[in-house]
């Protein structure tokens, strides 16, 4: 079974907001916009993992950053759709933008994926 990161960048990149796509890490180049995905702890056991993970947008503005956090949340949400996924649950969204040089206008969304082992 894959892990739960690379299910919800599969996921993501399955059904994409205009213009992002997901990744494990930054790539190289950065593009102007895109989605990374980790994971960021969660209690695993002999019959369910509740990974907790870390997806972030970014984007050329704090607006386009925001709404579109908004969107990868509700895509977050349809995972149910998925065999595997038992809950996803939303636990915040949150702008993280880095004032830099150079800006870096990005949203966190923490989430919560139950899926069966």
């Amino acid at each position: 079974m894959p892990s739960i990161a690379s299910t919800v960048i599969q996921w993501i990149n399955q059904h994409p907001p205009d213009g992002y796509a997901a990744y494990g890490s930054t790539p190289d180049p950065r593009p102007e916009r895109y989605i990374t995905v980790q994971r960021s702890g969660g209690v695993r056991d002999r019959y369910k993992d509740d990974a907790m993970l870390i997806v972030q947008v970014h984007a050329p503005t704090r607006s386009q950053a925001a709404d579109t956090a908004e969107q990868v949340a509700d895509l977050l949400l349809d995972m149910w759709q998925l065999p595997e996924i038992a809950d996803i649950e939303i636990h915040s969204i949150a702008d993280m933008t880095l004032n830099g040089p150079p800006i870096d206008h990005r949203h966190q969304i923490t989430a919560e994926i139950t899926t069966t082992t």
